[in-house]
């Protein structure tokens, strides 16, 4: 199973977008991991290329993210929180998201998101729990 954590797979994953439509028909949870890390790589590549995605593009992946995120499983989620924590790039809905889930998930995002605005940021401490607000 590939992990979100494991970048060199990911970027392989990355250079096939065929593969990553593949995945995207797939109903098991490895696929769909490896569909979100494949995600992830494209997504910070095209950031560290100088060449961000289009806003529909961009719309596109924010809703693909979202809709994935939604049936992941604990474990995916955190890393890939993991592996948004610092990504400027990273969809605003998706980080919010990520900032509301169990503390062990959010507390990435929370820590160093470049994407949460202070009023997201005030947010999570009038709706989340009393860990995500410590």
């Amino acid at each position: 199973m590939l992990r979100l954590d494991s970048e060199s797979a990911a970027l392989s994953l990355a250079s096939k977008p065929t593969d990553l439509l593949v995945l995207a028909h797939s109903r098991d949870p490895a696929d769909r991991e490896r569909l979100l890390g494949g995600m992830v790589e494209l997504c910070a590549e095209a950031q560290a290329n100088g060449t961000p995605l289009s806003p529909q593009i961009s719309q596109l992946v924010e809703g693909l993210f979202i809709t994935l995120v939604k049936q992941a499983e604990h474990d995916i989620r955190r890393r890939l929180a993991d592996r948004l924590a610092d990504a400027a790039w990273a969809p605003p809905t998706l980080v919010n998201m990520l900032a509301l889930d169990e503390i062990e998930i959010s507390q990435p995002i929370i820590a160093y998101s470049p994407v949460l605005a202070e009023t997201d940021l005030i947010r999570i401490l009038v709706e989340a729990t009393l860990d995500h607000q410590v």
